[in-house]
């Protein structure tokens, strides 16, 4: 606890630079600390834009991926995302696109036959 606290001590001073060189890693905290405030467990399905700066990566997530309170996963054009629906069923869905400024944070409106295009706020 005392190491922790120490770390959090230590690296304070450098969050305001990080986040000014990685304004991507403050964005997501946000959107993510939206969804934690929500009831139930999350799948957030992310949309990049064709022209996105890949080392403004959105979607990584807890080793216990099962058991996280939010999982994070690439919408890949093209690609039928119902298995990844069923795997996690029962979550609440949103979508976020991250390239739109500001970010757009929506939740699904999610079909049987697949994931609806059309976001619904």
């Amino acid at each position: 606890m005392r190491a922790a606290a120490l770390v959090a001590l230590l690296l304070a001073p450098f969050h305001r630079y990080y986040v000014q060189l990685f304004p991507a890693v403050d964005l997501r905290a946000r959107i993510a600390a939206q969804i934690e405030s929500n009831p139930g467990t999350d799948l957030v399905i992310v949309r990049y834009a064709p022209n996105h700066n890949s080392r403004e990566e959105w979607v990584y997530n807890r080793a216990d991926i099962d058991r996280a309170k939010i999982v994070w996963a690439r919408e890949i054009p093209g690609v039928n995302m119902q298995p990844l629906l069923d795997y996690f069923r029962g979550r609440n869905v949103w979508l976020v696109e991250p390239d739109e400024n500001p970010p757009k944070l929506s939740r699904m409106a999610i079909q049987k036959v697949g994931m609806d295009q059309n976001a619904s706020n």
